[in-house]
Formats: structure tokens, sequence, C-alpha cells
């Protein structure tokens, strides 16, 4: 594979993740008390034609919403991640 093919892979992977990742903060933004796992997020809270996206795709964007402390993950009894919106540490004020 050329290097501009690698490059154009890259830039719609990043334009995919970008386009979950907008649309699970607009989800928030309007339901705020919203949560779920990712599977659950993949099939409910994108536009259908994302969510016709692999799990992993799906997985990836939320753990990098993770990583920039816009949402977080918690881990239920039965071993289960669900995703949410963040709650301030500091303040209790949800982000």
């Amino acid at each position: 594979m050329q290097v501009s093919q690698i490059e154009q892979l890259e830039k719609v992977d990043y334009e995919l993740l970008s386009d979950i990742q907008f649309q699970v903060l607009s989800y928030l933004e309007h339901r705020p008390d919203a949560a779920d796992t990712a599977e659950g997020i993949r099939q409910w809270w994108v536009l259908h034609q994302i969510a016709q996206l692999s799990k992993e795709r799906v997985q990836r964007a939320l753990e990098q919403l993770v990583d920039q402390k816009l949402i977080e993950s918690c881990l239920l009894d039965d071993g289960r991640h669900i995703f949410k919106r963040r709650l301030n540490a500091h303040s209790g004020v949800a982000v």
C-alpha cells in the first residue's frame, strides 16, 4: 500500500471517529442523564449510517472521549462498562 493510500485511510478513520464523538457529545447535551454501553451507544445514539460501523471503532471513539475527560466510563457489577456525561469532581457540576 502506498503512503498516500495509508494517509487517506487514516484521514477517513479520523473523520469517522470525530463524527462519532460529535454525535455522542450532542446526544449527552440534549439528554444529560443518559448512560449506555458502547453497543447501546452504537445502536441508539449515533446516526444510522454511522451505527453500521464496527464496534471497535465506536469503542475507540468513546475511549478517546474518556481520555479527553469529556465523558466517563463506569464499570457495572456484571463487568460491562457504561459511558455517561462526566461530572466535575470539584463542583459536582456536569461538564
